[in-house]
């Protein structure tokens, strides 16, 4: 997910907003362009497409074989997830990209490597309940995904990590911690959105363009990531066989690049995906139509987005109706949901009017 998180970026989002709003101002008097039938011109379907975030976070063990199986047995078009790359093991001869979200991991059972005991969240030390200070030889086959509400409330929020009591959560194949490989193996024909996190460097994406290369069957796989950097890199090595995302500054020059006659962005070129909120703040109808003549794509998650656009699918039974529709009705492209199956059927509705 490519969004601005944390305090050093507060006073980005704060100038991205007042900018975000003069663009609103001027697109307000224009409709917004819903076109029946419209094709994604990333992964060739029709609109709006449904994004499962991490398979599903809020309604299956997220990031896992279990969570992927649930999310498209309800239909969901798209598989989206992070990576990480980590070391092996300590003497980090090589690397391992690794399927989750994180950087914590106080909804994963882990059974310590050396001394074969439970690490329960509560006890864990800042450092074991991040990933990055982990190997993938410290987690493979030691590390269980538990259902959402082991960790969430009813409302959506996460339980303090003092009633985190993950000892029920089952052991089974279905919940560890996957790799990308095993991930692109075992789902060979879906489409797939990868978010690579802030631990890949350079060095990583030779191997992760030939992993792709290996799995790329005929399904399309999107790549995003916040780093210009890295994306640059990516795009270079893989020589555009994949479609890619803007960066997080991309994402802002997006918004700014609306305002202008021309168009001096990089990321603005053709068939590249943006990515961001689902706040009319952030994707007001001006800035939709502008990626979308470039033949490009606008995904915007439901979940959250620091403080100026709080998740609308937290809560069971949500996002509502009314929420969603106003949201679809801007023309957005795709929509990333952690309750793909609840989101499923309110995708169904929507579309009613335009198939009579």
């Amino acid at each position: 997910m490519v969004v601005a998180s944390g305090g050093n970026l507060l006073p980005l989002c704060l100038l991205l907003s007042v900018f975000s709003l003069i663009l609103i101002g001027c697109s307000a008097g224009a409709r917004p362009r819903i076109t029946p039938g419209r094709i994604d011109p990333i992964f060739r379907r029709k609109t709006p497409i449904l994004f499962a975030h991490r398979g599903g976070a809020m309604e299956v063990a997220e990031s896992t074989r279990m969570g992927f199986r649930h999310a498209m047995r309800v239909g969901a078009d798209v598989l989206e997830l992070d990576v990480h790359a980590l070391d092996v093991d300590r003497e980090a001869r090589e690397r391992q990209f690794v399927v989750w979200h994180g950087p914590e991991l106080t909804n994963v059972r882990i059974r310590s490597l050396q001394e074969d005991k439970e690490i329960l969240p509560a006890e864990r030390t800042i450092g074991e309940n991040d990933i990055h200070s982990w190997n993938w030889k410290g987690l493979k086959d030691r590390a269980w995904v538990s259902d959402p509400g082991e960790w969430i409330d009813s409302n959506g929020k996460k339980r303090p990590i003092r009633e985190v009591d993950l000892s029920n959560v089952e052991q089974c194949n279905d919940r560890l911690l996957m790799t990308l490989r095993e991930f692109l193996v075992e789902f060979p024909d879906s489409h797939v959105n990868i978010e690579l996190k802030d631990s890949f460097t350079p060095e990583d994406l030779p191997g992760l363009v030939e992993l792709l290369d290996r799995h790329h069957n005929k399904r399309t796989i999107l790549v995003v990531t916040q780093s210009s950097k890295t994306i640059e890199a990516f795009r270079n090595l893989s020589g555009g066989r994949y479609p890619t995302g803007f960066s997080l500054a991309g994402v802002v020059a997006a918004c700014f690049g609306g305002m202008l006659p021309f168009n001096p962005f990089p990321d603005l070129k053709n068939n590249r995906a943006l990515q961001t909120t689902y706040s009319r703040i952030f994707t007001p109808t001006g800035l939709i139509r502008d990626v979308q003549e470039r033949n490009g794509a606008v995904h915007v998650f439901l979940t959250s987005f620091t403080c100026f656009a709080p998740a609308i699918d937290a809560e069971e039974g949500t996002p509502k109706d009314g929420n969603l529709f106003k949201i679809l009705d801007r023309g957005v492209d795709g929509v990333m949901t952690d309750r793909p199956e609840h989101v499923r059927s309110l995708i169904d509705a929507w579309r009613k009017p335009f198939t009579k």
